[in-house]
């Protein structure tokens, strides 16, 4: 099972028996070397974010990344994907019908704007 996850993971069969193959050989490599995906950092401290984890979290270009600094004594840094303006109202529309299901805003919205117009055409 472990082996099947590891093999869907990977681009290609001849990485996943390569990478197989060392760790088998090599006991300094960890299991989580095989399910890890490390980049380089550039000399202008740039960073190539992998394919699947891009995919994964909808990051495209011109999207913004929010770093935290590693917790004392830890090395992981954290990173998390600012949603843009659109996936934002896209997160809270409709959030507020947990609270009145029953009532339709948009449409008393509506409503109350025919009436001042009404009210405003009579005089």
């Amino acid at each position: 099972m472990v082996v099947s996850r590891l093999y869907r993971n990977l681009k290609a069969k001849s990485e996943f028996e390569t990478r197989l193959q060392a760790a088998l050989l090599d006991t300094s490599i960890s299991w989580i070397s095989l399910i890890s995906m490390q980049t380089t950092v550039t000399t202008k401290n740039m960073v190539t974010i992998p394919a699947a984890i891009s995919r994964k979290m909808g990051i495209t270009p011109g999207c913004r990344l929010e770093w935290q600094e590693p917790q004392e004594g830890s090395d992981e840094v954290t990173v998390r994907v600012i949603p843009t303006r659109g996936e934002r109202a896209r997160r809270l529309m409709g959030a507020a019908r947990q609270w009145s299901p029953e009532r339709d805003s948009v449409a008393e919205l509506i409503a109350e704007r025919v009436r001042e117009e009404e009210e405003q055409i009579l005089r």
